[in-house]
């Protein structure tokens, strides 16, 4: 898989080749402010894990890290209307993170849009699909 115009800004290049075991799923189409601010709010949210997996539709494009991320984007960028509550027509840039998690390991997946027909499957063999954290 290609990785989506602009996604290598968010990837860090330090990281070992290991994955790790989280990841935040984005739509295909997803454009990079989507992914940014996805990421921004799962570092946000979340007091670890340190590494994250960025993937597009289940397909790994590569993996940051929370201290890249302080470093390369030290402040949030807002998008236009956002102070005043003003929405631009068009798909939403508004979005919330939802978690799923295996039953059996410790493996998450974050994502931006939930449809229950196509839930994250784990990685670890005969783990199955993952469900929808509380």
């Amino acid at each position: 898989m290609d990785v989506p115009l602009g996604y290598d800004l968010l990837v860090d290049p330090d990281l070992p080749p290991t994955l790790p075991r989280t990841t935040v799923d984005l739509p295909a189409g997803a454009p990079v402010t989507t992914a940014a601010g996805a990421l921004e709010q799962f570092l946000r949210q979340t007091t670890g894990p340190a590494e994250v997996v960025i993937a597009v539709e289940g397909q790994p494009v590569g993996a940051t890290s929370r201290a890249f991320i302080a470093a390369e984007f030290p402040t949030a960028t807002r998008a236009l209307g956002d102070g005043d509550r003003a929405a631009q027509p068009g798909q939403s840039t508004a979005y919330r993170l939802i978690r799923f998690e295996c039953g059996s390991c410790d493996r998450a997946v974050y994502r931006v849009f939930y449809d229950e027909r196509t839930n994250p499957v784990c990685e670890e063999a005969g783990h199955g699909r993952m469900r929808l954290a509380p």
